[in-house]
């Protein structure tokens, strides 16, 4: 497989920074849009912290549009199924997606998917970017990045680690 170009990985890295708000839309959508209920899906379980963005956009594009914005979780396969989901509805901007780094992420990591990122799927927004912190316990032999690969290095298959 040839490695992305540097302009790709720059739109990934970038997407994957925070999360990306994407949908199957036209260019060009009708003036009297959204003609019906919208549905923002999410391709995480509920509770956690894209659901409630989710849930506050949603509320607030309803009052804006004065239709129902509907917020479902469509978690699974490392988000797949709810991206697939969105994929395959009508490119009318009535489906939303709203996904976090594995949305960018999954494209370079499983052999094959039921979508095609790039070309299924369209940006509309980043909405928000949130820290990522590595930590390890207060009595750990380590201070730093660099020390921390270098003990897990010198000892293969002792170490584990949770995300």
């Amino acid at each position: 497989m040839a490695k992305p170009s540097f302009a790709r990985r720059t739109l990934c890295a970038a997407l994957a920074c925070g999360w990306a708000f994407a949908s199957a839309q036209t260019a060009d959508p009708a003036p009297d849009f959204p003609s019906k209920p919208v549905r923002i899906i999410v391709n995480s379980g509920p509770g956690v912290s894209t659901d409630i963005l989710a849930r506050q956009i949603g509320a607030r594009l309803a009052e804006q549009w004065k239709q129902p914005v509907v917020v479902e979780n469509k978690p699974g396969a490392s988000g797949t199924l709810g991206a697939d989901f969105v994929a395959k509805s009508p490119a009318d901007g009535h489906t939303l997606l709203i996904g976090v780094t594995n949305l960018v992420q999954t494209q370079f990591l499983m052999r094959s998917l039921p979508y095609h990122f790039s070309r299924d799927l369209q940006p509309v927004a980043l909405l928000a970017r949130g820290p990522n912190a590595l930590v390890v316990a207060a009595n750990a032999p380590v201070n730093t990045l660099s020390e921390y690969i270098a003990l897990v290095k010198s000892q293969p298959g002792k170490h584990a680690y949770g995300t």
